[in-house]
């Protein structure tokens, strides 16, 4: 007759290790057990005026959620950086990212600002041009052959006003201009004062003088470009510029591009007025 086991395991088991029904109890025991909590802080959202209603960025869908109006109170947000909206009626909206710490109590205000009202009424921009000139208002021609220059603008934004003399190569160019609706904003007086440039090269090519083509053909014999400095640029598919010179009555000088290598070379260029400006350009070819 067969000795029960005195450890009480089942005979037939034969090693003394757990059935696999111990195992699904252990396996369902460390299921339960509670995953560890995630660094929370605490954020109160007022506004200026209040009851603006607040939104969150929803980090999974990018989209913004309303969480309530303020004064409002968001408690166990994960520690990191949130996206917060506020909005109001007859108030500019603003958008802010603040960053919540841990254990921390912390406060974000909104300032909310009245929305304006487009005004129709525009600004000006006045200028004098001696002998005359062309104006041009964000690369449109809005007005010809005047003197005296007054150019109606939308108010309260930037613009692009440049002035051109119809034989002269060369413009003044205004950026970033910003007249109050009602406004008049005088802007001087711009004399085109001329000198005169001559451009050649052992090739045709495309010459461009503060970024506006003024020759497809070369040599160029220019009487009437406005005195100053430009950048004169120069051209050629398959080619770039070997070697650029200047002469004057100084003798030859090298001219250096601000960008040696590049397809299109620019050469910075002072034009003085009643004096010629003398420039030869050689190119060679890309493949050489």
């Amino acid at each position: 007759m067969a000795e029960e086991p005195l450890d009480g395991t089942n005979q037939d088991s034969g090693t003394g290790e757990s059935t696999p029904e111990d195992q699904t109890l252990e396996e369902d025991s460390a299921q339960e057990e509670p995953a560890p909590a995630l660094p929370t802080g605490t954020i109160t959202i007022t506004s200026e005026p209040s009851n603006a209603k607040i939104y969150l960025m929803n980090k999974e869908d990018n989209r913004f959620r309303l969480i309530g109006t303020t004064p409002h109170t968001t408690e166990d947000l994960a520690v990191g950086d949130w996206e917060f909206r506020a909005e109001k009626s007859g108030l500019i909206g603003r958008s802010k990212v603040f960053r919540v710490k841990e254990g921390s109590q912390r406060s974000l205000a909104f300032a909310l600002a009245p929305v304006q009202a487009p005004s129709s009424d525009p600004g000006y921009f006045k200028v004098v041009v001696v002998p005359f000139g062309n104006a041009f208002l964000d690369g449109d021609l809005v007005v010809e052959g005047k003197k005296v220059i007054l150019v109606p603008a939308a108010p309260g934004v930037g613009h692009e006003l440049r002035i051109s003399h119809g034989p002269t190569l060369g413009s003044f160019v205004m950026s970033d201009k910003k007249v109050a609706s009602g406004d008049t904003l005088n802007l001087g007086r711009k004399i085109f004062s001329v000198g005169g440039l001559k451009v050649g090269a052992n090739t045709q090519a495309q010459l461009q003088l503060d970024g506006i083509e003024i020759s497809g053909t070369l040599p160029l014999d220019a009487p009437r470009v406005l005195a100053g400095d430009h950048l004169l640029t120069i051209a050629k598919p398959g080619l770039i510029v070997e070697k650029a010179w200047l002469y004057g009555a100084g003798g030859k000088a090298e001219l250096l591009p601000v960008n040696p290598g590049s397809p299109e070379s620019g050469y910075p260029i002072t034009i003085v007025k009643n004096q010629t400006l003398h420039i030869k350009f050689d190119l060679k070819s890309t493949n050489r």
